[in-house]
């Protein structure tokens, strides 16, 4: 933050400084509050805002005070946390014993939500013409988190999916509908609690292609069926 004094007194119409100032920076929502601000000036020089003074203006002067606050790093986000922060920075001065707000300037912040991404792979017999895998099979997939929110999407074989817009603190669970002729090999983190360090993850469902002859058959088999033949004559 620059603050600029230009401050005239109104008896000698001179430029005066500016005393008994202080600066209280609030991150809100209170989820991100954090008290245990520290200030420096650009010389890294560490800087009191609890109590400080502007120093008046000379002719053609332009006297800035620049302070700087302390890294703020995002902590680790809950189910319930707000994706939106507002950091406001006010200016008091402090007149028998009043203390009166002079300005302030706000920044608001956006917290980028988390992704996880799905990759098909579908795998078959080289031994058995029938059992090839192939890439133009769609297989539904399921992510559920425990939030309430579901999302469906259908994949191919070596296709990939993202899912933007989830939420940190919620536990997703992916599963796929079953489907004639394949067999489900896995699904790898078919579990995930969405943190910092699995945004972006990717979870690999893998399927092999089989025939257990139960739904249907790609294979030919060829059936005699013998009748015997009955003369009434």
């Amino acid at each position: 933050m620059i603050l600029n004094n230009e401050t005239v007194s109104q008896n000698t119409g001179k430029y005066v400084s500016l005393g008994s100032l202080s600066i209280e920076d609030i991150l809100s929502p209170n989820e991100y509050y954090k008290k245990d601000w520290e200030f420096y000036l650009t010389n890294k020089e560490k800087f009191d805002v609890s109590k400080f003074e502007l120093p008046a203006k000379l002719e053609g002067d332009k006297p800035e005070l620049e302070i700087i606050t302390s890294e703020w790093e995002v902590p680790e986000i809950g189910k319930d946390f707000s994706y939106d922060i507002n950091n406001t920075a006010t200016l008091f001065r402090t007149t028998d014993n009043i203390k009166t707000q002079i300005n302030s300037s706000s920044i608001y912040l956006k917290i980028a939500r988390p992704s996880l991404r799905i990759l098909k792979n579908v795998i078959g017999s080289e031994k058995d013409e029938n059992l090839i895998s192939d890439d133009s099979t769609g297989f539904t997939i399921t992510v559920i988190g425990d939030d309430g929110t579901k999302y469906n999407v259908k994949l191919n074989s070596k296709k990939e999916c993202t899912l933007n817009n989830l939420k940190y603190g919620v536990t997703y669970t992916v599963s796929e509908l079953p489907i004639m002729n394949y067999i489900l090999e896995g699904i790898d983190n078919n579990n995930i609690l969405m943190m910092s360090n699995t945004d972006n993850i990717l979870i690999t469902i893998t399927n092999k292609k089989s025939n257990d002859k139960w739904f249907s058959d790609t294979a030919i088999t060829e059936n005699k069926i013998t009748l015997p033949i009955t003369n009434n004559d």
